[in-house]
């Protein structure tokens, strides 16, 4: 009885090497997609679908953006929130946030490079806008904008060893100040 062993190396050129032809196949796939969907419209997505109904309507839509040149390959699978933000940019923009990363303005005032997928929801939303990769001067406006606020629920102070805590700014009617009088004893 013989045992033949693999090699990790060539464990993995072997993936390498499907990956490479399942790439390939997804290009070509979402490129014969594209091109009937621009001649027979919504009648060739219907007619895909029912050919292909595992397919999620999600991956019908990448693959027709990735057909038509407008989604980098590297993103039709992707899952992250970062990758979510980034499909929706221009397909120049998203290959050089891939290749590069982005630029994330930090509470310190410090620009970190960051890869998409490192992305925190807060973060996608304060470096990616609609259209565009916002700037540090344009992240920093947002910064300011949506930052979280405390929240202003609850009393704004108590009495507590007879001391009153003030919790967050506010204003103290002479009734306010009658009842903390009362509590403090």
């Amino acid at each position: 009885m013989t045992t033949t062993l693999i090699s990790l190396d060539d464990t993995v050129r072997g993936f390498a090497e499907a990956f490479t032809r399942a790439e390939d196949s997804f290009r070509t796939a979402g490129k014969i997609y594209a091109d009937a969907v621009r001649e027979f419209g919504q009648e060739a997505r219907e007619k895909f679908a029912a050919a292909c109904p595992k397919i999620a309507p999600t991956t019908w839509r990448r693959l027709e953006a990735l057909g038509n040149g407008s989604l980098d390959g590297r993103l039709l699978t992707a899952a992250s929130i970062g990758a979510a933000a980034l499909r929706r940019l221009p397909a120049p923009m998203q290959t050089k946030a891939l290749d590069n990363g982005v630029d994330l303005l930090v509470g310190s005032g410090d620009t970190l490079r960051v890869q998409v997928d490192n992305l925190t929801r807060e973060q996608s939303a304060q470096v990616f806008a609609i259209d565009h990769i916002r700037d540090a001067s344009a992240q920093r406006a947002w910064m300011e904008t949506n930052a979280t606020r405390p929240a202003t629920t609850g009393a704004a102070w108590r009495v507590s060893g007879g001391k009153v805590q003030v919790s967050r700014p506010c204003s103290l009617t002479r009734l306010d100040l009658a009842r903390m009088l009362a509590e403090m004893g």
